[in-house]
């Protein structure tokens, strides 16, 4: 009998962490912040220019290394949802916080819109700039504070830091919210949309998945804002949790590819 293909494997394994996820909790975050989690909801879906932003990164997003539309629109809200949160413990006005929150969508729908380019956060700033600057929608400091939000959100690299107190809620809105996708998000999507574009041998893949998963726990100590420290560890740790199960599927189904 033949063996499977290698997108079939990875089509198998994606299921299989889908329901491996499925036995988890959805983080605390959607539950104990549910107010701002609908409210930055319903702020995203009522907004014209949103609309607009979500096609111009469509557009931008094709064989981006599992960086997809999906991907910033999800960032994009969990960023409105901390900046909520953050702002209104800073003791922001409405129309100050309403905005904040809008700064912060529009970080999380542009962040990612060069990943496939080497230094993608410095070039993925300088075409976010020069699409808001472009639309007359944004004050020249807050295209500003998109962009140094936006050129200040990898991992593993020094964190700038932020100026004021709006560039600290946005910038750190964007960075927690993203690094959320290290938890859960990796493993039922991310890492099999990027497998999608570059189907590597499924020994490649296990050799480099410990120190992939090793990349995912260092996260846990990197969060930014009081929120993304509150909550994001969990996120952290239920993602792990599910990358040891599906390790474990891999090797019992496909152990002697490995």
């Amino acid at each position: 009998m033949n063996s499977p293909d290698i997108r079939s494997i990875y089509a198998d394994l994606r299921q299989a962490a889908v329901d491996i996820a499925a036995t988890y909790p959805r983080p605390d975050f959607y539950s104990r912040l549910s107010d701002s989690v609908e409210f930055s909801r319903r702020s995203f879906e009522k907004s014209g220019f949103l609309k607009s932003l979500l096609v111009f990164v469509d557009r931008q997003t094709s064989r981006n290394m599992g960086h997809d539309l999906a991907h910033a629109r999800s960032v994009a809200l969990d960023a409105g949802t901390i900046a909520a949160e953050e702002a209104a413990a800073a003791g922001c006005s409405g129309d100050h916080a309403a905005r904040l929150i809008f700064l912060a969508h529009c970080a999380g729908l542009l962040h990612d819109v060069r990943r496939a380019y080497a230094d993608h956060a410095k070039k993925g700033a300088e075409v976010a700039a020069c699409e808001l600057r472009r639309s007359g929608m944004l004050e020249d400091h807050e295209i500003e504070l998109v962009a140094f939000a936006i050129r200040n959100h990898e991992a593993f690299k020094p964190c700038i830091p932020p100026g004021s107190l709006e560039c600290h809620i946005v910038s750190g809105s964007l960075y927690d919210s993203d690094k959320f996708r290290w938890g859960p998000d990796n493993f039922t999507q991310t890492v099999w949309k990027m497998l999608d574009e570059a189907p590597w041998p499924l020994s490649k893949f296990a050799a480099l998945y410990p120190d992939a998963m090793a990349h995912i726990e260092s996260i846990k100590s990197t969060f930014r804002t009081a929120t993304g420290k509150t909550y994001g560890p969990q996120f952290i740790e239920i993602g792990i949790k599910i990358g040891r199960e599906l390790m474990a599927v891999a090797k019992e189904r496909y152990g002697h590819l490995l």
